[in-house]
């Protein structure tokens, strides 16, 4: 008869499990929603995929990129935050295999996309905030807004988040955010700051590619692109709203009890097979952003990925150590404000970055 694997005691773990619930943000729980074994392995024990690095840091090189544009107005500057920021990580030798994410691209695209669109008149209110989301039970939810600014003609308040994607002039990858988590959290948040004055949130996503190769006669080759930009606005209704706070409770109790099975250890059954955190045999998880999860083979292979792993001792070869917490750097208060007639004012905080 074959034995059954004891249950683990998993060192190190990453983060303080007294404060996991408490520190959960948006991207986290959506990728509990979407498969809850992929966060156990990421969020929990901290593994990464250092081949995502690139993506990560030439996406937060174009996030500093864009917030200078909207801070000083000039492209220039825009361009040459994004480079600097960039090149502290990878130098122009490494060029021509990160293309087309590197900033000559970028220049091209952001110069693309001042011809389509213009400069928005606004007036930046706060940049990269990591702000608590407060739920009806108690619970918290942390998320991190790109750039909060005002309409001067209307007063809006517009929340401005920054993607890149080779499918953003598509509608369904249009049509998707009207459901979006991130939407939702992002208009509730703003909300409960600047009470009694409308809200919406501004998808600025860019997808980037080579120049396309030009025939004699000056005109691209069919199967050429070049790079795509568009500006999409959201706003969702209250029902909607209300709707995604009981989605996000429900997601968190279902978290609360997997962590406490993993903290206590009592997470096989009688087979021995991992029970906490399901895998998602949807599939589709297993490649999201059109890439396979760094997991996949560990977790369809293995009844227990934890006993495999043998973890505490030993990390799979092609993964690394990471620990995000959503909570780092200025906290922005998320209690509302007292209603009033007047015009919404920035909070102390919130001053424009110069």
């Amino acid at each position: 008869m074959t034995a059954i694997p004891k249950p683990i005691h998993f060192d190190p773990i990453v983060g303080d499990p007294a404060e996991w619930i408490a520190r959960i943000d948006v991207s986290s729980l959506n990728q509990y929603a979407a498969c809850p074994r992929r966060f156990l392995f990421e969020s929990r024990l901290g593994l990464d995929d250092p081949s995502h690095a690139h993506d990560r840091i030439f996406g937060t090189a174009c996030h500093a990129g864009f917030e200078t544009l909207l801070q000083t107005r000039n492209p220039d500057s825009a361009i040459s935050t994004m480079e600097s920021v960039y090149r502290s990580w990878f130098p122009p030798e490494t060029d021509p295999d990160f293309a087309p994410k590197i900033p000559s691209i970028f220049d091209r695209s952001l110069r693309q996309f001042l011809t389509k669109y213009g400069l928005p008149n606004i007036e930046v209110l706060a940049i990269e905030r990591p702000a608590a989301l407060p739920l009806p039970n108690g619970d918290h939810l942390w998320t991190r807004r790109d750039l909060v600014a005002r309409r001067p003609s209307t007063n809006q308040i517009v929340v401005y988040d920054y993607k890149t994607s080779r499918y953003c002039d598509s509608r369904w990858w249009q049509d998707q955010w009207h459901l979006s988590s991130q939407i939702h959290a992002y208009q509730y948040i703003t909300q409960l700051q600047y009470p009694r004055t409308d809200v919406s949130v501004i998808l600025v996503a860019f997808h980037f590619t080579k120049p396309p190769r030009l025939k004699k006669d000056g005109t691209a080759y069919a199967n050429d692109t070049d790079c795509k930009q568009e500006m999409l606005e959201y706003r969702r209704p209250p029902w909607s709203v209300h709707a995604w706070l009981d989605w996000t409770m429900t997601l968190l109790d279902r978290l609360r009890a997997d962590d406490a099975r993993l903290l206590s250890g009592d997470l096989l059954d009688d087979i021995g097979r991992l029970t906490a955190y399901p895998q998602d045999f949807s599939g589709h998880a297993c490649a999201r952003f059109n890439r396979p999860c760094p997991f996949l083979d560990i977790c369809a292979q293995c009844p227990n990925p934890l006993a495999t792993l043998d973890y505490g001792r030993l990390v799979p070869a092609h993964c690394s150590r990471r620990y995000w917490d959503p909570t780092r750097g200025p906290l922005v208060t998320a209690s509302p404000q007292p209603e009033s007639t007047a015009p919404p004012q920035p909070e102390a905080d919130e001053s424009t970055k110069t």
